[in-house]
Order: C-alpha cells, then structure tokens, then sequence
C-alpha cells in the first residue's frame, strides 16, 4: 500500500518534470530567440514542428510508464488498465503543457506559469483523500482517473469510474481545441 502511495506521487511528478516542462521551455525559448518564425518562413510547417517537439515527450512518457513501478517494485496485474490510463493522462499533461508554451511569450514567463500546473498535477492525486469536497475536484480534473486507479488498484472497474473517464475525455477534447485555436491564431498573425 505503501508503494502504490509513492507510485500517486512519483509518476504524476516524474511525468510534469521530463515530459510537460521540457515542451513548455522549448517552445517558449524558440519563440524568445526567433528560431520558431524563421523555421516557420523556411517552410517547415506548424504541425511538422509540433510533431518533432512532440515525439521526445511520448518517448519519455513510455520511459517512466515502465520505470516508475520497476523502481517502485510495484507489481502490475493489469497492464493495459494501467497503461491505457497513464498514457491517457500523459497525453493531457503533454497538451497542458504545449498550450502554456504556446500562449506565453519568454522562458520566465513560461517557467512561472507552469510551476502552478505543476503542483496541481504532482499533488491532485493526495489531495482527493483529505477531503470529500476535493476528492469531487479531484474527480472531474484531468488525474481522477488515475487517482481512482491508484486508489482503487485491486478493486479498480471502469464502470465505476466511467464519470473521471469522461471528465479526462472532455479535457483532452479541450486542450486539442484550445492548442489548434491557439495554431490558428498565431499562423494569422
């Protein structure tokens, strides 16, 4: 019981601090030095660029999906429960941070901004057990999923927590739309 405690804040923390930060400083420190407008004018498109700023983050996120519970020594009975969520997850924290890096204009603007988001994602996953009100908050945020996995583990069903399945759902719809509006936007511009 232990372990899957250290297991709710070790990947939620491993996964914001390799894979979120990273897209957030990268993006913001392309745009700082105008590598970003001078990539765009030699022709390399939007989603060309996005998709290899991307692809190190879904290589690191398969990375600590397997390496957090070896270290932990956590045994994992079901694997594609647990993959299936994790990678459902790392995918909005991926689009959370893509957005913050789209939106903000300079590295220490980017910095400060997701360091808030980076509290939230590491600590949701504890504050959905001290208080019902939160554990509600908890729920219907992007990691009620894997909050309801991680404290659910042997008893985990996804008829039960079909509600935190949708609520991830909509999230990821969200971010998609957000992070294409924000595409959109700066190609007019």
């Amino acid at each position: 019981m232990e372990a899957l405690a250290l297991l709710a804040i070790c990947l939620p923390f491993s996964l914001v601090m390799a894979v979120g930060n990273p897209i957030t400083v990268i993006l913001s420190e392309e745009k700082e030095k105008g590598n970003l407008r001078t990539l765009l004018l030699s022709g390399v498109r939007g989603y060309e660029y996005l998709a290899s700023t991307l692809v190190i983050p879904f290589v690191l996120t398969l990375i600590i999906m397997g390496a957090v519970p070896l270290i932990l020594g956590i045994s994992i009975e079901n694997l594609v429960n647990y993959g299936v969520i994790v990678f459902l997850t790392s995918l909005v924290i991926i689009l959370t941070y893509l957005f913050l890096g789209l939106v903000t204009r300079s590295q220490v603007e980017a910095q400060v901004i997701s360091l808030p988001v980076m509290l939230l994602v590491a600590f949701l996953p504890m504050l959905a057990n001290l208080d019902k009100s939160l554990g509600t908050f908890v729920d219907y945020s992007f990691m009620g999923l894997f909050t309801d996995y991680v404290t659910k583990w042997q008893a985990f069903s996804w008829h039960e927590a079909l509600e935190s399945l949708l609520a991830l759902a909509g999230w990821l719809v969200l971010l998609i739309i957000c992070n294409f509006w924000v595409l959109r936007r700066r190609d007019r511009m």
